[in-house]
């Protein structure tokens, strides 16, 4: 791959906030899955949105991540807390799918679509086996993801526009947003581009993010997990636990170490 390719350049810790705030409901819905848990993981924590709202929750909380620059930033709005909520958060650098560390977790999480990330089946299923080396006697795996359907024949990939997505300002910079998905169906891939332009104090600028994403179907999740000796305990259509059915957009999967 070109090593200028966007898709391997470390995303803008700030320009990724500014982007990517979550899903509606899914802070709650996690810190309402951590409740008595005496110690959590959080796999693929980005800059810490979910994390420090656990460690508000009263949960002692190890987000890890690959990306030195999110933790860079996740440790500094951490410091930001007050002291007995900054003191249940740790952060470390590690890969999702090889991580090994000292201690065992009541939970382990994967929010927002991160276990699609990984890209392919050998690093989900060493991502998996993992979780399950690190989970306690009758700890639960959390995660939740898009809800991929079968290929769709008929698609198309849509043309690139020229309108902005977003018009976004931080108070000094002003910051538009572009979008774009190129689908690679037999692959069961996406890149998700974001084209960022800003104008600030410095004058203008670009920058260009991939988000590289292989999607799996219900059916393939449900046999890495077991594979990996996780038992789906629940599995949602949303954050509001609605059931998991053909309507559904959102898979929230709760599974448990066997």
């Amino acid at each position: 791959m070109n090593p200028d390719d966007p898709r391997l350049r470390p995303y803008d810790p700030e320009l990724y906030d500014l982007t990517h705030r979550g899903n509606p409901g899914d802070v709650d819905f996690y810190i309402q899955a951590c409740q008595g848990a005496a110690r959590v993981l959080e796999l693929g924590c980005g800059t810490g949105r979910i994390t420090r709202a656990l460690a508000r929750a009263g949960c002692r909380v190890t987000g890890l991540d690959s990306h030195p620059g999110m933790l860079t930033e996740a440790r500094r709005m951490a410091a930001d807390l007050a002291p007995q909520v900054s003191g249940r958060l740790d952060y470390i650098q590690a890969d999702m799918s090889t991580f090994a560390l000292d201690q065992r977790f009541d939970r382990i999480t994967i929010p927002f679509n991160g276990l699609f990330c990984l890209l392919s089946d050998a690093r989900v299923a060493a991502c998996l086996t993992a979780v399950h080396r690190h989970l306690t006697p009758g700890g639960a795996l959390i995660l939740d993801a898009y809800r991929v359907f079968s290929p769709d024949p008929d698609y198309e990939p849509e043309p690139d526009s020229n309108e902005p997505v977003a018009l976004l300002s931080d108070g000094e910079r002003t910051v538009q947003i572009f979008e774009r998905s190129d689908w690679d169906q037999s692959a069961q891939r996406i890149d998700a581009w974001y084209r960022y332009q800003i104008q600030g104090p410095a004058g203008q600028s670009e920058q260009t993010y991939c988000i590289p994403q292989r999607y799996l179907f219900p059916e393939q999740l449900d046999g890495l997990l077991q594979a990996a000796g996780l038992t789906i305990a629940a599995r949602f259509g949303d954050f509001d636990r609605r059931p998991f059915d053909d309507d559904a957009e959102t898979m929230v999967v709760q599974a448990t170490r066997t």
